[in-house]
């Protein structure tokens, strides 16, 4: 392996770990989020009530934390390969 391509892969592993640091810092904000949108006060997701927008729009706040985490997934996956493959 030459060593522009271990530096690529320093570069990627780097971005990686960053990207998992802010991924830890700001996830439990997000969840706090999602917690209190889907609360009483305002979709009321436990309720049996619910017309089928509000059952989408639950749906769709509770889709929200794992979209978060699989973005931030991509994106380091996506930097580890374009520094191990196309060598930037």
């Amino acid at each position: 392996m030459n060593k522009l391509a271990q530096i690529g892969i320093f570069f990627g592993l780097m971005l990686f770990i960053a990207g998992m640091w802010i991924l830890a810092i700001t996830v439990r904000p997000v969840k706090e989020i999602i917690d209190t949108t889907r609360g009483a006060d305002s979709l009321n997701c436990t309720s049996t009530d619910l017309s089928t927008g509000g059952v989408l729009a639950c749906l769709s706040t509770d889709i929200m934390l794992p979209l978060y985490v699989l973005s931030f997934l991509g994106a380091a996956g996506g930097a580890i390969f374009a520094a191990t493959k196309l060598g930037t």
